[in-house]
């Protein structure tokens, strides 16, 4: 069930109503409008010291599926009305998530148990770092609550935590206690990237910056030819322009190869050069997702991860290396139309990403109560791929 959160941000609770009935009129606009969470804040005077209030409210919220919980929103004396999900629905959401990731990793836990690299998929378990069984977990994400077995369950797990009313749900302090660092550099990423036009001429061409001019052996995926030899590869980098901006790709740049750059992108200033046309930009939401941990409702992190899993066919389907054997017929980016089905790609690829990298924005902005000013990191460069 997709959710929605409401917050009533107002230096006090002056600019709700005063009066029980009205307090109660409103909130019931807000429950009726709402799929999902309603968290009211400010408004601790209304509903925290008013027990006529909260059990006048207790029928409407029954009938939308919400519950006035205990507990103090944060620090601040608030009240929230936070979703429940009956066990049935959360065991057939856990279910549904399962079967879709299992089908998704099959591959991949045959080869792992066989002993066998894939120069494509192994890239979304060893350069991203969420394993196969943490994938596999089930997250309804922030603000929804578990009762019953579920509970019980995830008592244990790292940041949940058990709540007055037996339910449990994520443990914001803790998972800000633990990772507020990294949070913020994801949000600080994810905004400047929306903040851009994709751009669209860099043509794949950091997998050959990666082989430039090396000797066979020194190759990262050895057992893969070259589709051009080594000596046509290294035509096709001279004879164009390389415009990288990702740092997790340049980083990997021959010594040959690294100075041919016209951008120099630093892990400090990641937030300086992505764009939303870059294929590794799009591939990252998927570690943006993962860094939410618990915070993220599971369904999102799938689509994430399913769409990472593509980027990185056509990725490596433009690359240098001949992968036909394994069903990736290239993309030949050394000639025009090569080009242009590659940038076909990446324009459909940050199509489907926008409305993922909203989705995540949203959610780091409220784990981390981040007001949205509309202010984005300067562009560093307007060519930037």
């Amino acid at each position: 069930m997709p959710l929605q959160h409401w917050r009533r941000r107002s230096p006090g609770w002056g600019h709700w109503p005063r009066s029980r009935s009205s307090t109660s009129t409103a909130i019931s606009a807000l429950v009726t409008a709402s799929t999902g969470t309603v968290d009211i804040q400010d408004g601790g005077p209304a509903l925290g010291n008013d027990p006529g209030l909260v059990s006048e409210l207790d029928p409407l919220l029954e009938d939308a599926g919400l519950r006035l919980l205990e507990e103090p929103f944060r620090s601040g004396g608030s009240r929230t009305l936070g979703h429940v999900i009956d066990p049935d629905t959360a065991a057939q959401a856990e279910r549904a998530h399962h079967q879709a990731i299992d089908a998704a990793l099959a591959g991949h836990l045959q080869r792992r148990a066989a002993g066998r690299k894939h120069p494509v998929e192994d890239f979304l378990f060893t350069y991203y770092r969420l394993s196969p069984a943490q994938l596999r977990r089930w997250h309804p994400g922030l603000g929804v609550r578990l009762g019953g077995p579920m509970a019980d369950e995830r008592a244990g797990w790292r940041w949940y935590r058990r709540h007055q009313d037996a339910t449990v749900g994520v443990d914001r302090d803790a998972l800000l206690a633990d990772r507020r660092p990294q949070l913020e550099a994801s949000l600080r990423i994810l905004t400047a990237t929306a903040g851009r036009k994709p751009w669209l001429g860099c043509f794949g061409l950091h997998e050959w910056a990666m082989v430039y001019h090396i000797e066979p052996e020194q190759i990262r995926h050895t057992g893969w030819p070259l589709r051009l030899g080594r000596a046509g590869t290294d035509a096709v980098v001279d004879r164009n322009t390389i415009r990288c901006s990702h740092f997790d790709a340049y980083r990997f740049f021959t010594a040959d190869a690294a100075p041919l750059n016209t951008l120099h992108p630093t892990r400090a200033a990641a937030a300086m050069f992505e764009q939303p046309g870059c294929l590794h930009a799009t591939m990252d939401l998927y570690r943006h997702a993962y860094t939410l941990g618990p915070a993220l409702d599971s369904a999102v992190l799938r689509d994430c991860f399913a769409l990472a899993r593509n980027v990185r066919a056509v990725d490596m389907r433009a690359s240098p290396y001949d992968l036909t054997e394994l069903g990736y017929h290239p993309i030949r980016i050394e000639t025009e139309a090569g080009r242009r089905q590659y940038t076909r790609y990446q324009a459909g690829f940050a199509t489907r990403a926008e409305p993922l990298r909203q989705r995540l924005i949203g959610v780091y902005r409220r784990l981390l109560d981040h007001p949205d000013h509309g202010q984005h990191p300067q562009v560093a460069s307007t060519t930037s791929a």
